[in-house]
């Protein structure tokens, strides 16, 4: 039997080992055990909170249920913190409803829940997706009487702007500032979360009048508060906002920290002022807050936008004496520079680069030199490039198989191309309709017609919807190999099969009848038109126009245009 010292002692040691956590489930299990095992008097239920919430933390929720059960049997009654375990265990079993019947039998018993118990049923409900129900808990605890605190509030709050319901949290925030608010004022917590919802959801004006109004109130924004209508003005691309709310930030009391002034950074670099975000990582420095890697990838893109690859470079370096490593994403950066800049072989190095540093090139990287290879002309090493990736387990995307076709058929490599499309519904590669649309134009610039039509025609087989470019390109070639006929059968079918004609599609039909001098074609294309509400257009009525003024053209033709055609073009352009 263990001396009153030493059992004084474990307890002790229990209390400090759950503040600290465990990182193995036996642990807790054995500290629990040693308590209960009848050697030692049975200890305070608080005391044996403390390790069924660690175990909770652990997220082993079955086994903190289990034991909380077995303390009923050795006669210990448990408390409300006990209680606010036991159904937090249970929602996050997904088993609310066991919650539920928990309050109802223990509030039987003559227990009085309080605000812990309540709020763990309603945030129990919101991580479970019951966020209505979760809200009619709380209208009707509000309606009962029962006093709410500021986390109640907030955990509901923050579930309605999770689902985007920023109009329910805003009422929940009137809700406080009436009577309840004597008690329970919002702070700037919940403004915060609510804020940081409206930016994401591009309110901005809202978003900026509760900023205002929390500053009337004398509740001082924080680092929360500040960035979220940061990042939300800099999303939508109003910059002097955002300096405006740095500056205001720098000027008061709220010391940013490395995301804020990464976010400065970037502000001054969609600017072209790349020189200002340099000035703030150097303040930043001065403040005592170290760059990241983010903070430096936002200068190095800043100088690739605006052509100064020596010193996007000169970051890499400089990155690496600071003891900033940079990323794969750093990497993307540069050579995504060097090689919109068709200086491909220093983007190549850096790609070589790379893997001396130990980082696995990524699906961007890839895309990005097969690109910049393909520009410059050197399409087998591009195609090497490709090989590697998929060599290397990367799955091509869209947008690389994209980049990759159109570099072929820009090269004279069709039939590659078309080989490649072959493989890729093979091997279930994704695509989509952009990847047909570059083979479809690829055929048409060629005169492969018959075999544009035919790809043209396969793709409801492959569950692909032609778009308008699809068409577009489709009208193009037809016209371009003289099928006049069936180009204005396909312009006339775009309606019907739901994809919108363009001015575009229609000047393209227009204008090869107009140079088969099939007037009363061309004419019926320009009424066609202009009845589906796009304008004659400049294009077509200059070339109307040098028509009429074409002294080799047949006098009779000219009537005809002017018959057909000259109301029109006076009525719908020049509005006389």
């Amino acid at each position: 039997m263990a001396t009153t010292v030493e059992f004084r002692l474990l307890l002790k040691s229990v209390r400090y080992q759950c503040r600290k956590g465990f990182t193995k489930l036996e642990d807790p299990l054995n500290l629990f055990h040693e308590l209960t095992c009848g050697k030692h008097p049975l200890p305070p239920i608080p005391l044996l909170n403390t390790i069924l919430a660690a175990i909770a933390r652990m997220k082993h929720y079955s086994t903190a249920v289990s034991l909380s059960h077995h303390l009923g049997s050795l006669g210990l009654r448990p408390n409300n913190y006990s209680l606010s375990i036991l159904i937090n265990c249970y929602c996050h079993l997904d088993r609310t409803d066991f919650g539920f019947s928990l309050l109802s039998k223990t509030m039987k018993l003559g227990y009085e829940p309080d605000c812990v118990i309540f709020t763990t049923l309603i945030n129990g409900l919101i991580v479970t997706d019951r966020l209505m129900l979760a809200a009619d808990l709380f209208d009707k605890i509000y309606e009962y009487g029962f006093r709410l605190d500021l986390v109640t509030y907030g955990t509901l709050v923050k579930g309605l702007c999770k689902i985007g319901d920023t109009a329910a949290a805003i009422q929940l925030l009137r809700k406080m500032e009436g009577p309840v608010g004597e008690t329970c004022k919002p702070g700037v917590v919940i403004y915060s979360t609510i804020i940081d919802s409206l930016c994401k959801g591009k309110l901005l004006s809202e978003a900026l009048h509760l900023f205002l109004e929390m500053k009337r109130k004398c509740i001082l924004p924080d680092i929360v508060t500040y960035t979220s209508l940061v990042r939300g003005f800099c999303n939508v691309g109003r910059w002097e906002e955002c300096k405006e709310f740095l500056s205001d930030m720098l000027g008061g009391d709220v010391a940013p920290d490395v995301i804020a002034y990464s976010m400065l950074a970037n502000v001054f670099c969609k600017e072209g002022m790349v020189d200002q975000a340099e000035h703030v990582v150097e303040l930043m420095i001065e403040k005592g807050e170290l760059p990241n890697t983010i903070t430096y990838n936002t200068l190095m893109d800043g100088y690739c936008l605006h052509g100064q690859l020596g010193k996007a470079l000169a970051i890499i370096e400089r990155m690496g004496r600071q003891g900033c490593q940079p990323n794969v994403n750093s990497y993307n950066i540069l050579i995504n520079g060097y090689c919109k800049t068709k200086k491909v072989d220093k983007a190549l190095n850096l790609f070589q680069e790379m893997s001396q540093k130990g980082l696995t090139p990524d699906i961007i990287t890839y895309s990005t030199l097969v690109d910049g290879l393909f520009k410059a002309h050197r399409p087998e090493l591009a195609q090497n490039l490709l090989r590697e990736m998929q060599a290397r387990g990367h799955i091509p995307d869209v947008v690389t198989l994209g980049t990759y076709l159109a570099g072929l058929c820009k090269n004279g490599q069709l039939d590659a191309a078309l080989a490649i499309r072959q493989e890729i519904e093979i091997k279930g590669f994704p695509t989509d309709i952009v990847v047909y649309n570059i083979l479809i134009d690829g055929l048409c610039k060629d005169g492969r017609i018959k075999e544009a039509v035919e790809l043209f025609a396969s793709l409801h087989a492959k569950n692909l919807r032609p778009s308008g470019p699809t068409y577009a390109v489709m009208i193009k070639g037809l016209c371009k190999g003289g099928l006049l006929e069936k180009a204005a059968g396909l312009l006339e079918n775009m309606e019907e099969s739901g994809c919108s004609s363009n001015g575009t599609a229609y000047n393209t039909v227009i204008l090869a009848f107009f140079r088969k001098m099939d007037i009363e074609r061309a004419m019926h294309f320009v009424h066609q038109k202009v009845k589906r509400g796009f304008p004659v257009g400049d294009f077509i009525a200059t070339k109307i126009f040098y028509m009429l003024r074409d002294d080799g053209l047949d006098k009779s033709v000219k009537e005809l245009i002017k018959q057909k055609c000259l109301n029109l073009i006076c009525e719908k352009t020049m509005n006389c």
